[in-house]
């Protein structure tokens, strides 16, 4: 089960807001058209992309654009080469600024499906595109159950807990391994960052081996497991094991606005004087507020929100009310045009045994005197020390 460190996320919003969370829509523009490989020329925003390593994501949208015209090679995306698949819409390409727009469903499954672009006149031009699962395991990449030899633990975080207080948190994250090793007794933690990882079979569990020669065995079906080649002093030998048990957390997708209200099962809601109730528009939760104080305020405040003294007017407030969740992805943006002193918080509260709490998260500013901003604050926990990092931000961009 994943533990939660957040008691609650607490979007909110001074005066006028448009804050989304939604799937993203990429765009894509298409030229070409040659029987060589690779048929069809690809670029974005970036430059010129390399189709046959270019990932798709599950839960994204893409608007490919036809920057000339297809005779006699129209560009179409199917489910195999002549085939139109079912999540398209609008193709093929033929003329110029034509444009087709591919909808990954956030449960497409590309161990069991598949998606290709190729010309609807002659479908030997044609390739496979590269889906990645959306919030899929990354620690099982085949759905499977279990972790095999060449898979990623992209997107975990594993926490292991020792017998003689010492643990480690391990975070995987673009083919390299963060460790964070606490040996207790008051000692200060310390992080080692971009190590190597492998995965590979063992008969009595999965070994992962990091750095070349920390080898980790898991045992899947009891969360526990042994650090090899491990001695109490911290020093690695030949003949001593380190025994403990792990919580392993992954990515999931919690929810994608599909449905076009706020599910109560997954959401609390409140907002104050001259804000307004959070709404599902066009598959993202809008935060708004009119500015207005004579606007009354909900009247009933989430349990989550009684741990807060003074809650603020003019804020619209989403709280994801689940006590299962240990992090949080999103994306968010303010629409162009806001009233001055617009913001949008996306905040995580800690919050400890005695009622205090530690809260921390990007924020997106809109000030007429400073214009939109970017900033995230934070308390240092080794120094105590208040921290912010604040860069220049754009209208209807997500972040």
């Amino acid at each position: 089960m994943i533990n939660s460190l957040f008691r609650f996320i607490w979007l909110s919003t001074v005066i006028f807001l448009s804050g989304s969370i939604s799937a993203e829509e990429i765009n894509i523009q298409v030229s070409g058209g040659q029987f060589g490989q690779p048929y069809f020329n690809f670029s974005d925003e970036d430059g010129t992309i390399d189709i046959a390593t270019y990932e798709f994501h599950a839960g994204n949208s893409y608007s490919f654009t036809a920057e000339q015209g297809f005779n006699p090679h129209p560009f179409q995306i199917g489910s195999e080469p002549g085939t139109p698949s079912q999540y398209s819409s609008d193709g093929p390409l033929n003329a110029i600024g034509d444009e087709l727009v591919l909808s990954i469903p956030t449960d497409f499954d590309p161990y069991s499906s598949s998606l290709y672009f190729y010309c609807t006149a002659h479908t030997s031009m044609s390739g496979e595109l590269t889906v990645v699962a959306s919030g899929g395991s990354a620690h099982n990449n085949d759905n499977d159950g279990n972790n095999e030899p060449g898979e990623s633990l992209d997107g975990s975080v594993i926490h292991i807990t020792g017998e003689d207080s010492v643990k480690e948190t391990l975070i995987f994250e673009n083919g390299t391994v963060t460790s964070i090793f606490d040996e207790g007794e008051g000692q200060t933690p310390f992080t080692t960052e971009d190590l190597s990882y492998s995965i590979e079979d063992d008969a009595s569990g999965h070994l992962v081996i990091i750095d070349g020669d920390l080898h980790y065995l898991f045992y899947e079906s009891n969360g526990t497991g042994n650090l090899l080649d491990y001695s109490n002093n911290g020093q690695l030998d030949e003949s001593g094991s380190w025994g403990f048990s792990y919580v392993i957390h992954e990515w999931e997708e919690y929810d994608d606005f599909s449905s076009g209200s706020l599910d109560p099962e997954k959401w609390d809601v409140w907002w104050g004087a001259g804000g307004e109730l959070p709404t599902v528009v066009n598959g993202a939760l809008k935060l708004s507020g009119t500015g207005n104080e004579d606007y009354p305020a909900s009247s009933v405040i989430p349990d989550d929100l009684t741990y807060t003294e003074n809650l603020p007017s003019k804020h619209s407030v989403a709280l994801i009310n689940q006590d299962d969740i240990y992090g949080l992805q999103a994306e968010f943006m303010i629409p162009s045009n806001p009233s001055d002193d617009t913001g949008l918080n996306f905040i995580f509260f800690d919050w400890a045994s005695d009622g205090s709490n530690n809260g921390f998260g990007p924020e997106l500013e809109y000030r007429s005197n400073s214009g939109l901003r970017t900033e995230f604050a934070w308390t240092d926990p080794d120094t105590g020390v208040d921290e912010q990092i604040t860069r220049s931000a754009q209208f209807d961009t997500y972040y």
